[in-house]
């Protein structure tokens, strides 16, 4: 009986796979990022910057969401982004979209046409600090009260570098 010279070694199957897949030039991820196009294009800038689409099953489309009070707005809009989702995916009739917590919020990614004027808490003033800390102290839930802390400082700074540039031409 012939002996082995030779070991076999085990490789993982996404070993083979990849090797399979740039053999033949065939992207293997082309099926998501189509998806993530299609969740773009219905979902708009801002909720797709806090979304991602992982896959569709059966006639539901799974989302990961960055945190528990994006998951609870979309919710609401649920209906409204599966209208706009429908002419876009038509091998299917989707009627469900599945939104679950467990994507990392991006790194203060801008959407597209986005204000990319910089924080610059300069133009805060003591009044405008002492509102935050007002509105901000009402809300018992500390995530949403943060969240809401920072959309109000960047929305003020926006508006008073938007006035100071308005001064200067003038």
């Amino acid at each position: 009986m012939p002996t082995r010279t030779k070991k076999l070694k085990l490789e993982s199957l996404g070993l083979i796979l990849a090797r399979t897949f740039k053999k033949r030039k065939i992207e293997p991820d082309q099926g998501k990022s189509r998806l993530k196009g299609i969740w773009e294009r219905a979902a708009g800038p801002q909720i797709s910057a806090q979304t991602s689409p992982e896959f569709l099953k059966n006639d539901t489309i799974f989302v990961k969401v960055s945190s528990s009070v994006w998951l609870h707005q979309l919710q609401f809009l649920k209906e409204d982004i599966l209208e706009k989702l429908a002419p876009l995916i038509t091998e299917i009739e989707l009627k469900n979209i599945h939104f679950s917590l467990g994507m990392a919020a991006p790194a203060s990614k801008s959407p597209k046409g986005g204000n990319n004027l910089p924080l610059d808490l300069r133009y805060l003033k003591e009044r405008d600090k002492k509102m935050i800390d007002e509105c901000q102290a009402s809300l018992k839930d500390r995530e949403l009260a943060e969240i809401f802390r920072r959309a109000m400082t960047r929305e003020i700074v926006r508006r008073r570098i938007i006035e100071s540039q308005g001064r200067g031409k003038t």
